[in-house]
């Protein structure tokens, strides 16, 4: 076995798996995701393979003596839930893909809509662990996008169109079309030229300035993190425009990432880049769905509804603004 540097990622991706059809690698935090028809069942870090396992699967690889996969964060030790393949499973090709198929079912059920009855609105909480840093959403929180509006207001009908500009949005937050492709198809929808559905876009971001003054209170004392699932070359632009990313000490993009919220993984990847574990990060987003998508993974969350609100939630968990 090949067992050095990128080479190791070489002898997984097309020796091991050769013959295993839909599966590719992107990297992530320093070392490959593997995925398989474009979900996440493995990764290879520290020229090791390790496969996802939940609660109800994780037993199978207890059962072998395989080892949990961890990071370092602050002085702890932070477990994710990815477990070292078992050397005899590489030596079977029909085992090999039974595990790989329970590892995409287990990311699959991780990541499927959250029912009403799971979401968690914000309640009084004494976290167990000091709060230490923040991921704030962009759209909806940092940022009023008013991009349904300018399109209602610009295309007649346009009630009609919004069903496929929803689902364009949401291949270029996951960076499957690039922000040229996505203008380029809305513009032809819409029946706008290229320039205008560009600009119209961009200025359709307003930025809430409590929002931004918060940050400004927030930032000499805590590390601070944009989280959105968008368009990359879009958001640079905006954050551009209005001149608010050197608030911030990372810029987490879903189209660059190539993973979205509420998928876990996204939120261990930001923890990691912090350097911060995830018990001690508060993500701020307006929308319930993501917020209980974070706490799943240990983090707090506020569902942003305003300012004022949000400020007591954040002193209720002992915030310092001063």
């Amino acid at each position: 076995m090949v067992t050095h540097g990128n080479a190791f990622h070489d002898y997984v991706m097309y020796d091991l798996l050769r013959n295993i059809e839909g599966i590719s690698s992107r990297p992530m935090f320093g070392s490959y995701g593997l995925y398989k028809e474009g979900t996440i069942f493995g990764i290879i870090a520290d020229e090791q393979l390790f496969f996802k396992a939940d609660r109800f699967t994780d037993f199978y690889f207890k059962d072998e003596g395989s080892a949990q996969f961890t990071y370092e964060a602050n002085g702890r030790t932070v477990l994710m839930p990815y477990w070292q393949l078992p050397e005899r499973v590489m030596d079977d090709n029909d085992e090999l893909r039974l595990w790989i198929d329970r590892s995409v079912a287990v990311t699959r059920k991780a990541g499927r809509e959250i029912t009403k009855e799971e979401i968690v609105v914000n309640e009084p909480v004494v976290p167990l662990q000091p709060v230490a840093g923040f991921l704030f959403d962009f759209y909806g929180v940092l940022c009023q996008s008013k991009r349904r509006a300018w399109f209602e207001s610009t295309i007649p009908h346009i009630e009609t169109m919004w069903p496929l500009i929803v689902w364009l949005n949401r291949l270029a937050d996951v960076g499957q079309i690039s922000f040229s492709d996505y203008v380029s198809r809305v513009a032809k929808v819409v029946h706008m030229s290229e320039a205008e559905v560009k600009n119209g876009l961009e200025r359709a971001a307003v930025i809430n300035e409590d929002v931004e003054k918060l940050l400004q209170l927030l930032r000499p004392r805590y590390p601070l993190a944009l989280l959105t699932n968008s368009s990359h070359e879009l958001t640079e632009r905006i954050l551009r425009r209005l001149n608010i990313g050197h608030h911030f000490n990372e810029i987490f993009i879903s189209s660059q990432i190539g993973l979205i919220k509420p998928q876990p993984e996204l939120y261990l990847y930001s923890a990691a880049k912090l350097g911060l574990v995830p018990e001690g990060i508060v993500l701020i987003d307006d929308s319930a769905v993501n917020v209980t998508g974070a706490r799943a993974v240990g983090m707090q969350g506020v569902v942003f509804t305003t300012v004022p609100d949000l400020m007591r939630d954040l002193a209720a968990m002992g915030v310092n603004f001063s």
